[in-house]
C-alpha cells in the first residue's frame, strides 16, 4: 500500500522543489533565453556553438554539484550567480573565464571565484597552461624562449636553466592568447628584461603538437642551429672548459668559426713553433676572446728534459706568443701531459692537465670523438685539438646539445675562478669543492 501522507509532508515536498527551481531552474532557463540584463553571459562562435553550450552546461553541472556541497539545506539563504565568457585562441583553442557569484540573501555577503580555462575547441582537452612551469614542461619552454631571444634582430644571450629559473617564479605568468604563449613579469631585473619588465610571445606551434593528451610527448624546438652562451657566467650552473692543443694552424679557422657560431670561449694550448708559422691566425684567436696558453715551443716529452732545459721551452713559447699577440700567458699545458712534479716548484704558470680525452689525436671519426663529449659531467676539463677536422666536426653537435641543456662553456681559468681552486697546479676539475684534482 501507498503511505498516505500528511499536509505537512507535502508542504516539504513543496518548499524542496521551490528551492530546486530557485536554485537550477531558474539559472538554466537563464542560460537558454538571455537578455541585455542577464547574468549568465555567453558569446558564441559560429563554427562551435553547439560544442561550447555543452561545454557550459558541463561547468554549469559542475558548479550546481558545488554549491550542494558547500551549502547544504541552507541554499535558499542564498542567491547565486553563474557566468562564461569565451574567447577565441587561434583556431582550436577557445579560453572560457567562468566567475561565481553567492550573495546571501539578508546579510549580502557575497563570495565570488574566478577560473580561467582553455580548452579545445572540438575535442574538450584543456591546454595545460597551469602545467608549463613544471620541471620537464619549463625546460622545453626555456629552450624555445632561447631560441626566441637569440633570434629577434637585437637578439640577446641567455643561458637556458637560467631562463628555466625566470619561467618558474612566483612572478612570471604565463598566458595563452591568440598570438601563442605570453611569457610576463613586470618585476624582472635580469639584463634581458627592459626597465624592470618582461613580455614576449611565443607561437604555440613552437611548443608543442596541437593534439594534447596525457602522455604527450613535449616537440623540443632545439631542431636546427647553434645557440649562443651566456657570457654573463653564474658559479651556482653547471659549467665546462674546452681546450684545444697544437695549434694554431690554417685547418684551426674553421673551428674559430664554429665557435663564433655560438659565442663559445675556449681556450687553446698553442704551440710556439706554430705562432711563428701562423701569426696572423693566432691574432684572430686572441681578437675573439679566446684563451691562450702555453704548450712549449718544439712539443717535446718533458718528463726526459732537465729543468733547465723544460724552462728555456716555456720561455720560447711565451715569447712568441707575446711578439704576436702583445701578452705572454699565465696558463700552461706539458706535451702528453707528462711532467717532473718537481719542476713545478720552478714554474711561473698555473699548470692544466684535463679529466676527460676524446683521444682525438688517433685518427678518429667524428662519432668517435662525440662519444667521449656526451659523458662530460659539470667542473670537466675536456682535451681535444683544433688540428683535426673531424674533432671540428664533433665539437659543433656538442656545443649544441651542452648549451640547450643550460650548461655554460668557458674557458680554463673562468672554471677555475668560478670552482674557487686555489691551486697553482690544476690536473683536471670536475667537483665544485674538490681543489685536490
Amino acid at each position: 500500500m501507498i503511505p498516505k501522507r500528511s499536509f505537512k509532508d507535502y508542504f516539504l515536498i513543496m518548499v524542496n522543489v521551490a528551492m530546486i527551481f530557485v536554485l537550477l531552474i531558474n539559472p538554466i532557463q537563464k542560460f537558454f533565453h538571455q537578455h541585455h540584463d542577464e547574468l549568465f553571459i555567453y558569446i558564441p562562435y559560429e563554427s562551435d556553438s553547439q560544442s561550447l553550450n555543452e561545454l557550459q552546461l558541463t561547468w554549469f553541472n559542475e558548479f550546481k554539484a558545488t554549491q550542494k556541497q558547500n551549502y547544504g539545506l541552507s541554499t535558499s539563504d542564498y542567491s547565486f550567480v553563474f557566468l562564461v565568457s569565451a574567447h577565441p585562441i587561434q583556431q582550436q583553442w577557445v579560453e572560457l573565464i567562468i566567475q561565481t557569484r553567492v550573495t546571501h540573501k539578508e546579510t549580502l555577503n557575497q563570495k565570488q571565484t574566478h577560473r580561467k580555462v582553455v580548452i579545445h575547441r572540438m575535442q574538450n582537452i584543456e591546454y595545460p597552461v597551469h602545467a608549463l612551469k613544471q620541471e620537464n614542461q619549463a625546460l622545453i619552454l626555456a629552450q624555445a624562449l632561447h631560441q626566441h631571444l637569440h633570434s629577434k634582430e637585437n637578439g640577446v644571450i641567455v643561458n637556458v636553466l637560467k631562463l628555466k629559473r625566470f619561467i618558474q617564479h612566483d612572478t612570471t605568468t604565463l598566458s595563452l592568447g591568440a598570438n601563442g604563449l605570453s611569457i610576463i613579469s613586470e618585476v624582472c631585473q635580469e639584463f634581458w628584461c627592459s626597465d624592470g619588465n618582461f613580455n614576449e610571445t611565443i607561437d604555440l606551434g613552437f611548443i608543442h603538437e596541437p593534439s594534447l593528451v596525457p602522455e604527450h610527448q613535449w616537440k623540443d624546438p632545439l631542431v636546427t642551429g647553434l645557440f649562443k652562451s651566456d657570457p654573463r657566467l653564474d658559479a651556482s650552473l653547471p659549467m665546462m672548459a674546452l681546450t684545444f692543443d697544437d695549434g694554431p694552424k690554417k685547418i684551426s679557422l674553421n673551428l674559430l668559426n664554429i665557435l663564433e657560431q655560438s659565442q663559445t670561449k675556449a681556450t687553446f694550448f698553442w704551440i710556439g713553433l706554430e705562432v711563428k708559422n701562423n701569426p696572423n691566425i693566432a691574432k684572430l684567436f686572441v681578437e675573439h676572446g679566446h684563451e691562450i696558453g702555453n704548450h712549449t715551443y718544439h712539443h717535446p716529452d718533458l718528463s726526459k728534459m732537465t729543468l733547465s732545459d723544460v724552462l728555456n721551452e716555456i720561455k720560447m713559447c711565451d715569447d712568441i706568443i707575446e711578439s704576436v699577440v702583445g701578452f705572454r700567458p699565465n696558463i700552461m699545458r706539458p706535451p702528453y701531459g707528462l711532467i717532473n712534479h718537481e719542476d713545478l716548484n720552478h714554474f711561473d704558470h698555473r699548470v692544466i692537465r684535463w679529466n676527460l680525452d676524446t683521444v682525438d689525436w688517433q685518427n678518429l671519426g667524428k662519432d668517435e670523438v662525440l662519444t667521449p663529449l656526451m659523458n662530460s659531467k659539470d667542473g670537466d676539463i675536456i682535451l681535444m685539438h683544433d688540428v683535426f677536422y673531424n674533432t671540428h666536426l664533433a665539437v659543433e653537435p656538442f656545443i649544441q646539445y651542452q648549451l640547450s641543456r643550460g650548461i655554460q662553456l668557458v674557458t680554463v681559468s673562468e672554471l677555475i675562478e668560478h670552482r674557487q681552486l686555489h691551486t697553482k697546479t690544476v690536473y683536471g676539475v670536475r667537483k665544485p669543492t674538490d681543489s685536490s684534482q
